[in-house]
């Protein structure tokens, strides 16, 4: 009978013991892909705060002093102009260059609802630069004060554009998208 008392006993300490392991791997399985697509939001908005903030850097560039540079100014979008060849061996085209959010039933490549596709247009013709969760566009004169003047006379005065944007993974990760967000001013040089 003691024999099968230990039998028993050993079965059950040996079944804890192998849930308990099967249990923290599940975890650390868990952990290390919340980790690794939290990385790749951050990786991946990261790049995109590079190619916006360059961008951004080149507002007004070889466009005359007396133009308006910045053409619309809102909060979810941002129209400017530029000349986009940075060689001074080419001539000078002037274009129009606009960063728009989109809303989210135009992201279509995506499991997370909450997605919203980031547009830039040169010259009209347009094409998502990646999706996002949000991106805001806040304007500031050379003091630091915030314009909220979206008329001719309030976009004379930006010196500064301040970018804010939010991303989320595509899937849900233990019951939620993981995020990363990104903030810059920038001070364009040709906006005096």
């Amino acid at each position: 009978m003691g024999t099968w008392l230990d039998i028993i006993g050993s079965v059950i300490v040996g079944s804890l013991a192998l849930m308990l392991l099967l249990r923290v791997n599940f975890q650390v399985s868990n952990n290390s892909r919340e980790i690794s697509t939290n990385g790749m939001v951050q990786s991946n908005l990261s790049g995109l705060g590079v190619v916006v903030e360059y961008d951004l850097y080149k507002i007004g560039y070889r466009v005359p002093s007396s133009t308006v540079k910045i053409t619309s100014s809102g909060l979810n979008q941002l129209t400017y102009l530029a000349d986009t060849n940075y060689s001074r061996d080419v001539p000078t085209v002037v274009h129009t260059i606009k960063y728009y959010l989109g809303d989210t039933s135009q992201a279509h490549i995506t499991s997370n609802p909450n997605d919203k596709p980031l547009f830039k247009s040169i010259d009209n013709v347009s094409r998502v630069v990646a999706l996002v969760r949000d991106c805001q566009f806040t304007y500031f004169d050379s003091t630091g004060v915030q314009i909220s003047d979206t008329s001719v006379n309030g976009r004379k005065l930006i010196r500064i554009v301040k970018v804010y944007m939010k991303a989320e993974s595509a899937d849900l990760i233990n019951n939620y998208y993981q995020t990363a967000e990104y903030t810059r001013k920038i001070k364009p040089m040709n906006l005096k």
